[in-house]
Order: C-alpha cells, then structure tokens, then sequence
C-alpha cells in the first residue's frame, strides 16, 4: 500500500485571489453614489401574469399582495391556470368575483393540458394579452408561491422613467424560514439579493426569478420566452441585455416559498444549473467589453471563473480528505498510530499565520463577515452567526456539488427537466 500526498496548497491560491478581487470590485460599487430617480407621478397601466398549477395554498395571498398594492394605476391580474388539479381554479374565480374595482382587474385563462414548462403557460398568458387592443404599457410575471411588499410596483414604475430600462426585479427573501435547509436559503437570498443591488449601479444586473416586469414593447419586438431553456428568466435578461438594454432594481422586498427538503432544492437547483450553463453557451457573444461590467465582470468573472475556481476547490478539498484518510488507514496498517500535535507556542504561531493559505482564509473570513453586515444592514434582517457559520463552511459546498452534478449530467447527456 502506497502513501498518497495531499494536493499543494498553491492550487488553492486562484481562489483566494478572485476573492480578493471580486471583494475589492464590490467594495468599490458599494461606495458609488446611487442614483436619483425622479418621480413624474404618471401611473402606467400594468398586468401581472401568474402562471398556477396546484396552488391553492398560496394563489390568494400571491394575488392579495398585486390587487392591494398602493397604487393609482390600472393593475389587471392574469392568473393562467394550468390544468390544475387542485382547487386552484376554483380560488381564481373566487377571487375575480370579489375584487371587481374601477382600476382593478383579475382575469382567468384555463389551460386544460400542460407541458410542465412554466414559459410555456407564461407566453400562453402573453398570447391572449398581445390579441387584445389594449396592450398595457407594463407587463409582469410573479410565481403563484410569491407575494409582493408594500408599494413594490409603485417604485418599480419609478425606474421605467429612464428609457434605458427595459426590466425591473427587486429583492427576494423566503417566506418559510421553517428548517436548516431554508434558513440557508435565507442567508443565500439575503446575499444574492445585496450583490444584484450593486450590480444595478453598474449596469451589470440580470433578473430574478419569481418576479419581474417588463415594457410589453420588448415582447412585442422581441418574441416571448424561450421554451426551450430551463431558465426562462435568466434567458430573457440575457436577451435584455443582448440589444443594449439596462435592468433595474428596486428594494422592496418579494416573499417566495423555497424548498423545505434536501431533494426538493437538489432537484430545483440542478434545473436552475444546467439551464443557467444552457444560457451561457447561447449567449456566449456577450462576453466582451461592448457589454462594460456585464460582459468584462459579471458573466466572465462572477458567474464562469468563481463558478469554475468552486469545482475545482470541491474537488482538492474531496480529493484532500480522502487522502487523510487513507493515510491515517495506512498508518494503522504498518502499527503506527496518528500523532495529534497541540503544542502551542509563539514560535509556532508565528509559523502557522506566516503561511500563505492561513493568511488568504482569514482575510477570506473577514470579507465574507464584512459583505454578511452590509446584506443584511441592507435587507434590514437579523444575522444568526451560527446560520451563518454553517453557510459558509457546509451549504456553500453542497451548492458546488449540484453545480458538479450538473455538469456530469450534461456531459453524459443525462436530461434535467422542470
């Protein structure tokens, strides 16, 4: 029996750089002076598309929170049922029935088959609205497990005063917060969410799921959502961006369900994964500086390299255990017994903080703390340092692994459906 060695430490070391880097990048957007928008006081028409199937615990309270909204606008309500099994329908007509107001509007379309591809029932909803003479100006999509905040598309239509602007989405956060998987899930929305704000001040955004509205101009000269990604969002803010378009963001918060069990998140996060890699490949041209940030910083750096640079360490930090292991095996093998050192003194620890990898994690640690605060100052929500801890140390890895899964999938053409 052979000893294995452990990987050199320097092949951690492209990590820790683009942690620095991208630390440092972030740092400088957070310090940029966020602009002023200016409030013309000229309600736009808007409708909300809401693609159901077998929601009827969640479509009042989704529907709710869009017809209660404080708005002087017409805000019309499509709820594309999508041959639901449940009494989802039902709900729909219920609540068409007891919200009818002068500038409020709930309508239902009734899909008697489904495909189980949710771009499918949102262009289903799409089609009906273009067929009709009065298009509405705005045009969104909100998930039926989601339920917006106070004043969100008032402020949204704020940012459609800048003709630059195509989109607008907004901060996300859970709305169960019930177990350890969907704790993390907080953490990870909290932050996803502070980063998508700092890359709205560089013109670097791309949407959020769950909810986002758009000028129904782009529908109308750009087609609907492609049926053919997994990631109809991420697609469709790609495309945004494609013809020069910006992306804005608002800071009112949007609630949405998230998986309560380890397959669920699995399962969601492999779609999210391979139709995240899906888009990157078709949009592949808009890595470059025509695109400024987006295309020099965001897709390259953010999205591709950190993602590529989180495999790689998986796989060293795997590789690094198993060699322990088989070391610690092969050392009883041959009699010895493993030796646990804990002499501490002031010559070793000058040793140990001297060495390059103790150095770069530490100032790992403190960026990841630093960037936790202003999240979580941000979302105005309560830090659990413990939730936190695990976070990083143990959920941040089980993400790498589905982003590896993924991977393996596609490479033996394994197929990933909604």
């Amino acid at each position: 029996m052979a000893v294995l060695y452990s990987p050199p430490e320097w092949t951690l070391y492209p990590l820790f750089f683009l942690i620095f880097f991208t630390s440092i990048f972030y740092l400088f957007i957070f310090l940029k002076k966020e602009k002023d928008i200016k409030d013309t006081n000229l309600p736009r028409n808007i409708c909300i598309i809401i693609p159901a199937k077998n929601v009827q615990k969640t479509l009042k309270k989704c529907v709710e929170s869009i017809i209660l909204q404080e708005y002087s606008g017409k805000i019309s309500v499509l709820i594309v049922d999508d041959a639901s099994e449940d009494d989802t329908f039902k709900i729909a007509e219920d609540l068409k029935k007891n919200y009818i107001q002068n500038n409020r509007n709930i309508e239902i379309l009734n899909r008697t088959e489904s495909n189980n591809i949710k771009s499918t029932v949102i262009n289903f909803g799409l089609t009906y609205i273009f067929s009709r003479e009065n298009i509405p100006e705005l045009i969104g999509t909100l998930d039926a497990d989601s339920f917006l905040g106070k004043d969100i598309l008032k402020n949204a239509v704020l940012c459609f005063n800048d003709k630059k602007i195509m989109a607008v989405t907004s901060w996300m956060v859970p709305e169960n917060k019930k177990n350890f998987w969907t704790r993390m899930q907080k953490i990870e929305y909290i932050m996803v969410s502070f980063f998508r704000y700092l890359l709205e001040k560089v013109q670097a955004l791309c949407i959020a799921p769950a909810f986002h509205i758009f000028r129904s101009e782009f529908f109308k000269t750009h087609n609907f959502y492609d049926g053919n990604t997994l990631t109809e969002d991420f697609e469709i803010a790609l495309r945004v961006k494609s013809f020069g378009y910006n992306i804005a963001f608002v800071e009112n918060k949007v609630t949405t369900i998230v998986p309560e069990k380890f397959q669920a998140l699995r399962k969601q996060r492999l779609r999210w994964w391979y139709g995240t890699f899906q888009n990157l490949i078709n949009y592949k041209h808009l890595i470059s500086p025509k695109y400024g940030v987006f295309g020099m910083f965001f897709l390259p750096v953010s999205v591709i390299l950190s993602n590529i640079l989180m495999m790689l360490a998986f796989i060293i930090i795997i590789y690094g255990i198993i060699v322990n292991i088989f070391n610690i095996i092969y050392d009883l093998s041959i009699g010895l017994l493993p030796r646990f050192m804990f002499d501490i003194n002031l010559f070793g620890l000058t040793v140990f903080f001297s060495d390059p990898g103790i150095i770069f994690s530490l100032f790992g640690i403190i960026i990841f703390v630093v960037f936790m605060f202003l999240a979580f100052g941000k979302g105005n929500e309560k830090i659990n340092f413990i939730d936190y801890f695990l976070f990083t140390s143990v959920y941040g890895w089980v993400l790498t692994a589905f982003c590896f899964e993924m991977l393996l999938k596609w490479a033996f053409r394994f197929k990933i459906n909604w």
